[in-house]
This record gives structure tokens, sequence and C-alpha cells, in this order.
């Protein structure tokens, strides 16, 4: 799913109470909304002379879910009796506002995004936040409601839903060989490192919910084995067993469910 904008986009709809919107077709010189293509998201207003709700939606075959961003109807869906009205493509004020910020702002220390359904990443390049999840450019303009605050940025943030996970100095953090190699869920979700022998791996700065990934890779010597960190959870409560072949690396995911127990999963071996 993509947010799509295209120009002069502007049909009629007799869409009665609070349903999807129904085109009746394009007005005359304007584009229908059939060019926003199936499955992708865009902005809309719906009026007709006195009432109106403009939100955004998700298009289907001829129709346009809707969720509201500022109404006639105190902000909520407005109730459609009979009658004929128009609906457009708009970008609403508020979306062209939290776009300008993201583009400008140099000192940065969280941001909040609202609206998004699926897993997204925000990563600080030195001048912008740039979206490193699903899109592959630049966050698109609108898509994000967002807040911000004062402060330095580092690193990326990974969003789900309306909440974020602060990672400041992510993504991909090299842990250090030892006897007991640490990963500092403070500073990244992902974490690499090459056995030197049989280690001991401990988790700090964990906070629950907190998902995290970690590859483990073998020395040039191979058959080095780990003792999982306290609470490692697997399925059927058997730990995997890590590829001993030298130079060969395991990818390892976990989701911190209580504080205390991480529920685990082998992502890939052998690689």
């Amino acid at each position: 799913m993509a947010t799509v904008y295209r120009d002069r986009v502007k049909e009629t709809t007799r869409t009665t109470g609070l349903g999807a919107y129904i085109f009746d077709g394009p007005v005359n010189g304007f584009q229908a909304f059939s060019g926003i293509g199936v499955n992708n998201s865009t902005f809309y207003c719906c009026e007709d002379g006195t009432t109106w709700e403009v939100g955004s939606g998700v298009y289907t075959t001829n129709q346009l879910t809707r969720l509201p961003i500022a109404t006639s109807n105190n902000d909520a869906l407005v109730n459609w009796g009979g009658g004929t009205r128009f609906i457009y493509g708009v970008v609403p004020a508020s979306q062209i506002g939290a776009s300008g910020a993201l583009d400008s702002l140099n000192t940065l220390s969280d941001v909040t995004v609202t609206s998004p359904t699926f897993p997204q990443r925000l990563s600080y390049n030195g001048a912008r936040w740039v979206n490193s999840g699903i899109f592959p450019n630049d966050i698109p303009s609108g898509l994000f409601a967002t807040t911000l605050a004062s402060g330095t940025p580092t690193g990326s943030k990974v969003l789900m839903g309306n909440t974020s996970w602060d990672f400041p100095y992510g993504p991909l953090v090299t842990a250090i060989d030892g006897a007991t190699i640490t990963f500092d869920l403070s500073k990244s979700s992902e974490f690499i490192t090459t056995l030197g022998g049989n280690r001991t791996l401990a988790l700090t700065n964990n906070t629950v919910g907190q998902r995290f990934i970690t590859r483990l890779v073998q020395d040039g010597v191979g058959t080095r084995l780990v003792t999982w960190f306290a609470g490692a959870n697997w399925p059927g409560g058997v730990a995997p067993t890590l590829t001993v072949t030298a130079n060969k690396a395991d990818w390892f995911e976990f989701i911190n469910v209580s504080g205390t127990t991480y529920d685990g999963r082998t992502l890939g071996l052998n690689y």
C-alpha cells in the first residue's frame, strides 16, 4: 500500500450514512479516483456546499474508505443523508505542516508518528528524517502527523501503528566479542557479533514490547557455542542448534514479552 496523489480528481457521490464512499463518476473535465489504484491510500474532501468531511481513505474498486481528519461534524464522520455531493482529492493543511517540519528541522530528539498501519523506520541522515522502511525514498508529503521535540537527533526509530520505539544509535550494531557478549538495546534493535570462543550472551536496557534480532557469526575456527541470556524462551522449550561451520552465521529474533521473558525464534541458519 502506498499513499498516492493525483491532480484534478473530482467525482460525485450519493453515499448515505457512515459507510465507504461509492463513486458515481468523475465531473466533466476531471479525473476519477480509480487513478489512485486499488489498495492505495489518498486524502479527500466530500462536501455538499454546507456539510463537509476531510479525511484519508483506501481506494478499492469504485469506493473509498473513510478516516476523518477534520469535518463539519466536530471532526467525526459525517452521517450523510440523501442527495448528490462532490468528493475530490486534497492535501490537508495538517499533513502539509507535518511533512514540512520533518523536512526542515535539524534539531530533533523525538518523533511521534500517528496513522501508519504498517511497520516503518525513520532514520536521521544528518539533515532530515527519511523513511528507510517500506518506502524507498523520503517520507511522502502528508503521510504522517508528527509531534516534534527539540534536541540532537541520532539513528532511527521503528514505527508500528501509533507507537514508536526509539533506537538512538542503530540500526546495525556490532556487539563486542568477549567471554560475555552484551546487547545494549538502547542503542539498536539489530546486532551482529563474531564468536571468538564459547560465549555467554546478555542484555541491557531492554524494554517490554521491544523486538530485536541478532546475527551470530562463527570465527575462522568454528564450533563456537553460546549460553543464551536469562529469560530466552524457545518454541517447545528447546533452544536452536547453532551452525558451527567456520565463518557461517545464524539469525535469531526476540520480543521482550514481560521484562524477564524473551520469546525467540530462528530467522535463518547457515548463512
